[in-house]
């Protein structure tokens, strides 16, 4: 998280979406809610999504149950931030059809609202002057 809060989320997903591909199902469920924690602390805002929008099919059609599970809470936090017709149009053409009719019905009960970060990226700010060098 104190990755994210110094700006360098890209690199915190995309060493968690390696981890996806792993193959125990507990360290791809810790990726995954870990990645749900991010999107849900600091939003797309800060979070791109594009490269777990290409992912996360993937983790919706494992085998393990509740590896699909955390994964369908992350695409509803993903759906509270860019909405449900942005999911829907990414990820449900990409799913077999029993995963696709789990998925649209889970997108159904989701309503879109704003949504907001609760974790404030000041730290950047703060240390700011350490990063850069200027002050020792």
């Amino acid at each position: 998280m104190l990755l994210c809060e110094l700006g360098q989320s890209q690199a915190v997903v995309d060493g968690l979406i390696a981890g996806f591909d792993h193959k125990t199902p507990k360290v791809v469920l810790s990726a995954v809610d870990t990645l749900f924690m991010v999107v849900s602390s600091f939003g797309v805002r800060t979070v791109r999504p594009n490269a777990i929008l290409s992912a996360l099919p993937g983790l919706l059609e494992k085998p393990q149950n509740n590896v699909r599970e955390f994964a369908k809470q992350l695409l509803v936090e993903l759906a509270r931030w860019l909405g449900v017709d942005t999911i829907g149009s990414t990820v449900l053409g990409r799913l077999r059809a029993a995963s696709k009719k789990d998925v649209e019905s889970l997108l159904a009960e989701v309503r879109f609202f704003l949504a907001d970060n609760s974790r404030s990226l000041s730290l950047v700010f703060r240390f700011t002057p350490y990063i850069i060098g200027g002050m020792h």
